[in-house]
């Protein structure tokens, strides 16, 4: 009987100092959560659904593609690395299928799937500044996905971000990179 009382006393005592305290647990940064576009203004106009007709409004070139869409953006609180205050960022954005050889279409057609792309970011809440982690994309990857120039505070519950994305631009005939301003706002915390 000692021995059994003796066994479950070592139990209970490695099962209470192994118990963490949560105030070692890091508090998620307040930017934390998911976000949709509320706006988004390329730097120059562009046909990007072949009407005919330029704009710099992104939202209205892209036609039912944010009908759909739940979030944009998704900005974790989770350290992903060994890096301490190292987190993930994910922008989503439409990305441009191109069809060509469309009966009825002789300049092409095009369809918008969804497609993203991550960085990690570092948060200071005093200051707000949001800095943006460089991973090892190279120009072709950022090209077809985006990337993410800044991000920042816009406001309550909103950030502003610059990315830049090929886009086919039918007025021109050509792909074009385009530096986009999107205006995000919360929709959920995380």
């Amino acid at each position: 009987m000692k021995i059994v009382n003796y066994f479950l006393s070592i139990c209970a005592l490695v099962f209470i100092t192994a118990c963490s305290d949560d105030t070692d647990v890091e508090k998620a940064p307040s930017i934390a959560g998911f976000y949709k576009i509320s706006s988004m203004t390329a730097d120059i106009a562009v046909d990007l659904d072949n009407n005919g007709v330029v704009s710099a409004n992104v939202i209205a070139e892209i036609p039912y593609y944010f009908d759909s869409v739940q979030y944009d953006l998704q900005i974790t609180p989770t350290v992903y690395t060994d890096q301490p205050n190292n987190r993930l960022i994910t922008v989503y954005l439409p990305n441009t299928n191109l069809s060509l050889d469309y009966p009825g279409e002789p300049n092409g057609y095009s369809t918008f799937s969804r497609s993203g792309f991550s960085n990690g970011y570092l948060y200071n809440e005093s200051s707000q500044k949001i800095s943006i982690l460089r991973g090892e994309q190279n120009d072709a990857y950022e090209a077809e996905f985006g990337r993410l120039e800044s991000l920042g505070n816009y406001g309550d519950n909103q950030l502003i971000g610059l990315i830049k994305k090929n886009y086919y631009d039918y007025s021109s005939g050509s792909w074009k990179v385009l530096a986009i301003s999107c205006i995000y706002y919360k929709v959920n915390n995380i």
